[in-house]
């Protein structure tokens, strides 16, 4: 179980890395399919995996005097400490037999890089009352 959780926490960071290491965020205003991970090839050991994000949306956020932009994509969840930006991400779990080696590859990455983007911040999950917004400036 233990080989298990720190294959998928792998996973999870490998799927999420391009959108937490990028400068740059694809943005698109259609609405996309959600992600596909699928099984290219499996042969000798070896598991081909395919993963394919969709274009991700911006939706526009007045909160004061600011404009703030929420990025997302069908079936994706958020990372991000409350008030610092809230970055799209996802993950999947693969199974890994016991014994095996775990290599992964990039093998093409694109992105945008779009100026004066203002990501939305992360913030607190409160029930009840509606909590402060929290802004990191520094973020």
């Amino acid at each position: 179980m233990r080989r298990f959780a720190t294959i998928a926490l792998f996973a999870f960071v490998l799927l999420a890395a391009p959108a937490i290491a990028s400068d740059g965020i694809p943005v698109d205003e259609m609405e996309a399919a959600a992600p596909i991970v699928r099984v290219v090839s499996q042969e000798g050991g070896e598991l081909r995996l395919l993963f394919e994000l969709p274009e991700l949306t911006a939706t526009n956020h007045a909160v004061g005097p600011r404009e703030f932009q929420a990025v997302e994509f069908p079936g994706c969840g958020f990372l991000g400490a409350p008030g610092e930006p809230a970055i799209p991400v996802f993950s999947r779990f693969i199974a890994v037999p016991e014994g095996a080696t775990v290599r992964v590859r990039t093998v093409r990455l694109e992105e945008e890089v779009r100026e004066g983007v203002l990501l939305l911040p992360a913030q607190r999950v409160t029930e009840g009352a509606e909590a402060e917004f929290e802004y990191d400036e520094e973020a």
